[in-house]
């Protein structure tokens, strides 16, 4: 019996090491090192906390309140930064914990409250019968800076100091300071207005004695170093452009559709405040080329803020009922368009990491806890790119990786390929399209002893009937590229164009070996064809039943040179069955509509001024 009963726990050991098991440790770093045998900005090590010893796969960037660094460059650090708060999420492959997401603070983010006291040139503000505070500023926005914390900094370029709309504030350099005028905080009867629209939009506006603060940080000293701080009592409007953003959360619920059934899973939600009620907003998902880093903005939702509510307060919500990719960061961008502010801010979008992953729980008591998902998360299975532009190591996919399956390595190096080997080139295929659309051209390889990293590609105009020239806003964009465009100007016209891909040498210049392919691009107008129609494309379509239904949909045309005018959203629980969709200011042929009380309806159709049309049956998020 006893044999049996050790056989069967032998068997069970064996059964759940053999599967992967979820982890989440939140508790005092005590110790980072580098793996020994690694020399380069991206290496691994591991992390002691809580009596575990986590590894921590090569390529792992660590997440700060306002910045990613490193693990190496934490751990040669690390004297620095013991007994700090880590959280680390990963799963264990047997009996080693690999880390997946790694985050950093202060405890409880060394957070405060207080009213402040006196603000000093030299960066200082204190609070009444409290601490002295300052803003981590290492390229002095905000204030006369402070450098001596390099991994808790303010974000510079989104602004994490803040009244409570979003709109950037500051500590006076001088008494004369152009860049924290105290113009901008205007005074009734002597005393500091606290609710008014900005003088000068385009500037930031100085804390003053009297300001409500809440503020998260490090002590250091007798000093709380900031990394955000948000005048509660000062609220400070726009009109128009510029519009500020303040984000108070992004939640990404995590769906993996091999755990339906046994697990529940959160929905996705964006939470902000704006500086003018009449704005909107739309989300962006940042996909990063995992070689050169070059970042891609794509769609995943629209919000504007809620009716009546006097803070300007968005919250965008969406199920997660579909596989999605994950990144790193999002952008969300007011819709009516970005300025750069004189601090050199580019006032009108955020770029936000994500604030809390909810990954997908257990629902049946008594089984196993489904193991962490990471497969969707790009900047984890394919990569970050360069670390820092000029740096030439490559963040790739995690090693190990805290899933089932290693992803395969980034091919970001090209392999010399034989002197002998000739590209195959192909133009693609010819394409009729209308006038003002973007016109994608793409060029490939057929010759499978070559990859695109071996060649050069360049796109050249050869001709056109009638006779025209493509430049301006009508230019070729990347010719030399393998995928490159140009938007087509409103007449009829057949273009004709040749890609010439050719081996490069070393050095990475083309070659003698190339070759040639020619493609055709029709474009009509209305005139000549009245059956011509642009190509409408549902980007995200969201239900949720808050609010007695909430619907969230975005459109685009094929046409960007601004003749999409207009875009009817049509659902059969739409007021009247359809309605007219809001233009997002910043990106010509795009559309949103948002808007509460609507049951959810069988599917939605964007149809616009050129008759185009796109349709969902089924939600995106």
């Amino acid at each position: 019996m006893q044999f049996s009963l050790s056989f069967s726990l032998l068997a069970l050991a064996t059964t759940v090491l053999g599967q992967l098991t979820p982890f989440s440790i939140d508790g005092a770093l005590d110790d980072a090192i580098a793996d020994p045998s690694c020399t380069g900005i991206n290496c691994g090590g591991t992390m002691s906390v809580n009596g575990y010893t986590v590894i921590i796969p090569k390529n792992s960037l660590i997440a700060f309140p306002a910045t990613f660094v490193p693990f190496k460059a934490l751990a040669d650090q690390i004297f620095n930064y013991r007994g700090l708060e880590v959280i680390i999420d990963g799963n264990m492959k047997g009996t080693q914990h690999i880390a997946g997401l790694v985050s950093i603070s202060q405890f409880q983010l060394e957070a405060g409250m207080g009213r402040i006291a006196s603000v000093n040139n030299d960066g200082r503000i204190t609070i009444v019968n409290g601490p002295t505070i300052r803003i981590n500023d290492p390229n002095a926005v905000y204030s006369v800076g402070y450098n001596l914390d390099p991994f808790f900094t303010a974000d510079d370029e989104n602004p994490s100091i803040t009244a409570f709309s979003g709109f950037p504030m500051c500590v006076p350099r001088s008494a004369t300071d152009a860049l924290c005028p105290s113009s901008n905080r205007p005074l009734t009867a002597g005393a500091p207005q606290t609710s008014f629209q900005a003088p000068d939009p385009l500037v930031m506006a100085p804390f003053l004695p009297g300001d409500f603060l809440s503020w998260s940080g490090r002590k250091v000293g007798n000093e709380i170093i900031c990394y955000a701080i948000v005048a509660e009592n000062i609220q400070i409007t726009t009109t128009g452009i510029p519009t500020y953003i303040r984000m108070e959360d992004a939640i990404i619920g995590v769906y993996n559709p091999d755990l339906i059934g046994a697990v529940e899973f959160a929905d996705t939600r964006f939470i902000g405040m704006l500086s003018d009620s009449t704005a909107s907003v739309s989300m962006f998902a940042l996909d990063v080329d995992p070689c050169s880093g070059t970042e891609t903005e794509r769609l995943i939702g629209n919000a504007v803020p809620r009716v009546g509510d006097a803070r300007n307060k968005f919250i965008w919500r969406a199920d997660s009922t579909t596989l999605s990719k994950y990144t790193r960061e999002y952008i969300v961008k007011v819709n009516s368009g970005q300025k750069e502010t004189k601090n050199g801010i580019q006032a009108g979008q955020y770029v936000q990491p994500v604030t809390e992953w909810i990954q997908p729980e257990a629902n049946i008591p008594g089984q196993e806890l489904p193991p962490l998902s990471f497969g969707q998360f790009t900047h984890l299975t394919l990569g970050a790119g360069k670390y820092v532009e000029g740096d030439e190591t490559i963040f790739g996919a995690l090693d190990p990786f805290p899933g089932a399956t290693q992803p395969p390595p980034s091919a970001c190096s090209a392999t010399p390929p034989s002197l002998t080997e000739t590209p195959v080139a192909n133009a693609g295929i010819d394409q009729t399209l209308i006038a003002g659309s973007l016109v994608q051209l793409s060029a490939t390889n057929s010759n499978n002893e070559l990859t695109d990293l071996n060649l050069n590609f360049a796109w050249t105009f050869v001709s056109s009937v009638p006779t025209r020239v493509l430049t301006g806003a009508n230019a070729i964009k990347n010719p030399y590229a393998a995928k490159a465009s140009f938007v087509a100007p409103q007449s009829n016209t057949v273009y004709q164009f040749d890609v010439k891909i050719c081996v490069k040498d070393d050095a990475g210049a083309p070659t003698t070996q190339c070759a040639t392919d020619r493609v055709h691009i029709t474009i009509q107008t209305k005139v000549s064809n009245a059956n011509i129609k642009d190509v409408v494309t549902v980007d995200t379509y969201s239900w949720q039943s808050s609010q007695s239904g909430t619907i969230s949909v975005a459109c685009h045309s094929s046409v960007v040179d601004g003749t999409v005018t207009s875009m009817r959203l049509t659902g059969n629980t739409l007021p009247g069955g359809s309605v007219t969709m809001t233009a997002v200011g910043s990106t010509p042929g795009a559309f949103t509509y948002q808007s509460r009380s609507i049951k959810l309806p069988t599917s939605v159709t964007c149809t616009s001024n050129l008759g185009g049309a796109g349709t969902r049956t089924t939600t995106t998020q």
